[in-house]
């Protein structure tokens, strides 16, 4: 499982923005270049204005290390889904309750009701809030439609204003980031 930046509309239940106009986007402003086999994009040249890395020395894979093989850094499209979907990873911790800051520990167990719409009690102090209003520090990704930069590590690849702010305005809607696996 590898490590990939995360960028959806901040409104994860919303309609999706329309696939086409996220693509042309990205491919407007450098972000992307031509189709990968196998799916995927391989990124542009513009993608490191776009995309900043921090880190004492970033390691970044721009193509494939062997034939087949998607351990390199490329973007791809997640959805249009029916519903919002939650991506995390293997390490996410759990999130913070939005009304009192207690940390929800046994948040896996929920992801079904989350689904299934419904809102997550606080075991602390009781107030419900959506899955998304919970505090996550950039650890859980929901949408119905997604772009993803693989091989990011978390934290090291911030999207930059200008990027969320095109595609804000390619689809009518904010947009946000996470990282996950």
């Amino acid at each position: 499982m590898s490590n990939s930046l995360y960028l959806f509309p901040a409104q994860p239940h919303a309609a999706p923005p329309p696939r086409r106009a996220v693509r042309e986007v990205l491919g407007e402003l450098g972000c992307i270049a031509g189709p990968l086999t196998g799916g995927g994009f391989a990124v542009g040249q513009a993608f490191l204005q776009l995309v900043t890395f921090a880190g004492c020395s970033p390691h970044l894979v721009f193509t494939p290390p062997a034939p087949g093989s998607r351990d390199f850094c490329h973007l791809e499209l997640l959805g249009p889904y029916r519903a919002a979907r939650m991506y995390t990873g293997p390490h996410t911790a759990g999130p913070r309750c939005p009304h009192c800051n207690a940390r929800l520990r046994a948040w896996q167990a929920m992801q079904e009701a989350w689904q299934a719409g419904s809102a997550w009690p606080c075991p602390a102090c009781g107030q419900a809030a959506t899955v998304e209003r919970w505090r996550w520090r950039r650890q859980a990704a929901f949408g119905r439609l997604l772009i993803v930069v693989r091989q990011v590590f978390p934290s090291e690849g911030v999207p930059s204003d200008r990027l969320l702010t095109a595609l804000a305005e390619a689809t009518g809607t904010t947009w946000d980031y996470a990282w996950a696996a």
